[in-house]
Protein backbone atom coordinates (compact mmCIF):
# COMPACT_ATOMS: atom_id res chain seq x y z
CA UNK A 1 0.00 0.00 0.00
CA UNK A 2 1.43 3.73 -0.86
CA UNK A 3 0.88 6.14 1.61
CA UNK A 4 -1.18 8.54 0.50
CA UNK A 5 -3.64 5.36 0.29
CA UNK A 6 -3.75 4.86 3.80
CA UNK A 7 -6.93 4.12 5.66
CA UNK A 8 -7.71 3.68 9.01
CA UNK A 9 -7.48 6.06 11.86
CA UNK A 10 -4.88 3.51 13.73
CA UNK A 11 -2.84 3.66 10.88
CA UNK A 12 -1.57 6.95 10.90
CA UNK A 13 1.45 7.24 12.95
CA UNK A 14 3.27 10.55 13.28
CA UNK A 15 5.64 9.39 10.63
CA UNK A 16 3.55 8.66 8.04
CA UNK A 17 1.14 11.80 8.59
CA UNK A 18 4.98 13.63 8.56
CA UNK A 19 5.95 11.58 5.02
CA UNK A 20 2.53 12.99 3.45
CA UNK A 21 2.42 16.30 4.08
CA UNK A 22 5.75 16.18 2.95
CA UNK A 23 4.50 14.81 -0.19
CA UNK A 24 1.61 17.51 -0.64
CA UNK A 25 4.63 19.97 -0.21
CA UNK A 26 6.50 18.02 -3.02
CA UNK A 27 3.23 18.16 -5.17
CA UNK A 28 2.66 14.98 -5.43
CA UNK A 29 -0.51 14.84 -3.53
CA UNK A 30 -3.43 17.12 -3.61
CA UNK A 31 -4.28 16.80 0.27
CA UNK A 32 -2.37 16.50 3.47
CA UNK A 33 -3.60 15.19 6.89
CA UNK A 34 -4.30 16.45 9.87
CA UNK A 35 -4.84 14.62 13.30
CA UNK A 36 -6.64 16.62 16.14
CA UNK A 37 -7.87 14.27 18.86
CA UNK A 38 -9.48 11.09 17.58
CA UNK A 39 -10.08 12.27 13.58
CA UNK A 40 -7.54 12.50 10.63
CA UNK A 41 -9.09 15.26 8.80
CA UNK A 42 -7.42 15.67 4.86
CA UNK A 43 -6.89 19.45 3.67
CA UNK A 44 -6.21 20.69 0.21
CA UNK A 45 -4.58 24.22 -1.05
CA UNK A 46 -7.28 25.86 -0.05
CA UNK A 47 -8.12 24.36 3.21
CA UNK A 48 -11.47 22.60 2.06
CA UNK A 49 -11.40 18.81 3.06
CA UNK A 50 -11.27 16.66 -0.33
CA UNK A 51 -9.21 13.33 -1.15
CA UNK A 52 -9.32 11.48 -4.53
CA UNK A 53 -11.34 8.45 -3.61
CA UNK A 54 -10.74 7.76 -0.42
CA UNK A 55 -12.25 9.17 3.09
CA UNK A 56 -11.31 12.86 3.50
CA UNK A 57 -12.14 12.52 7.32
CA UNK A 58 -11.67 9.09 9.12
CA UNK A 59 -12.61 8.83 13.31
CA UNK A 60 -11.56 6.34 15.87
CA UNK A 61 -14.84 5.19 15.66
CA UNK A 62 -14.86 4.08 12.31
CA UNK A 63 -16.75 6.36 10.95
CA UNK A 64 -15.73 8.77 7.84
CA UNK A 65 -17.02 10.84 5.48
CA UNK A 66 -15.97 11.63 1.66
CA UNK A 67 -15.33 15.37 0.80
CA UNK A 68 -14.61 16.90 -2.90
CA UNK A 69 -12.79 20.09 -2.67
CA UNK A 70 -14.96 21.35 0.26
CA UNK A 71 -18.07 19.52 -1.35
CA UNK A 72 -19.41 16.44 1.25
CA UNK A 73 -20.62 13.71 -1.29
CA UNK A 74 -23.73 12.36 0.96
CA UNK A 75 -25.18 12.90 3.40
CA UNK A 76 -24.52 10.48 6.80
CA UNK A 77 -21.58 8.97 8.14
CA UNK A 78 -20.24 5.85 6.69
CA UNK A 79 -17.97 2.92 8.04
CA UNK A 80 -14.98 3.60 6.55
CA UNK A 81 -12.43 1.29 4.90
CA UNK A 82 -9.92 -0.64 6.90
Amino acid sequence: MSPETVTGFKNYTPELIYDLRGLFAHEKINSRPVKYEDVIIWLDADQGMHRDGYPAVEREDGTCEYWIHGTRQYEGDKTCPK
